[in-house]
């Protein structure tokens, strides 16, 4: 009873509003139960992806986070990353998850995939897509879980603050180089 009433609380407010932090940091304690049923797992990764879809991006980056750290600790709902589906498009439209349904037990969560995940690797918020692609790499024992803390204090004007002070790796280019013609092409002289 207790899973299906906090099942019920994680939304776009709660992910997004004034107390955030607090509600991120007592999810994730909540969550870290070594007892805690696959199925009650997959049902809130599952809805914790689905939300960051949906949310505004320092929201999302919690909810990537909040769903990276229940992932590691759980790995019997590891497999909703691990069942592939061919395409996100085909997925999210095949996906057997019921989001509407309150009762982790009946969304059906276990049965679908983490599709939403392969989704935000394109987010357009680079620290969204950088934990997104967290969940390509492997899982192991060493895994460090993500800090949550600074995600949860995070703001629409700190993101961009971040990401307007980060060090391009390579710069874009407006233009493509141009491209020297084939040696066995004709130049026509005038």
């Amino acid at each position: 009873r207790f899973y299906t009433q906090l099942y019920s609380l994680v939304t776009l407010p709660s992910l997004g509003g004034a107390n955030r932090a607090t509600f991120a940091l007592e999810l994730d304690l909540f969550l870290s139960s070594a007892g805690l049923p696959a199925y009650v797992s997959a049902a809130f990764a599952k809805r914790l992806g689905r939300l960051a879809l949906l949310a505004p991006p320092p929201a999302a980056a919690l909810a990537c986070g909040l769903a990276y750290n229940l992932l590691l600790r759980q790995p019997a709902a590891r497999a909703l990353i691990h069942r592939p589906a061919a395409d996100a498009d085909a997925a999210a439209a095949e996906d057997p998850y019921v989001a509407a349904e309150a009762e982790p037990r009946d969304c059906r969560a276990f049965d679908s995939c983490l599709w939403e995940v392969d989704t935000l690797r394109s987010h357009f918020c680079p620290s969204v897509s950088s934990l997104a692609a967290l969940f390509a790499r492997p899982f192991t024992q060493s895994t460090p879980p993500v800090e949550l803390a600074p995600l949860a204090a995070l703001s629409a004007d700190s993101l961009i603050r971040v990401e307007t002070q980060r060090k391009l790796k390579r710069a874009p280019i407006a233009t493509a180089p141009a491209e020297p013609p084939p040696r066995h092409a004709k130049l026509w002289v005038p």
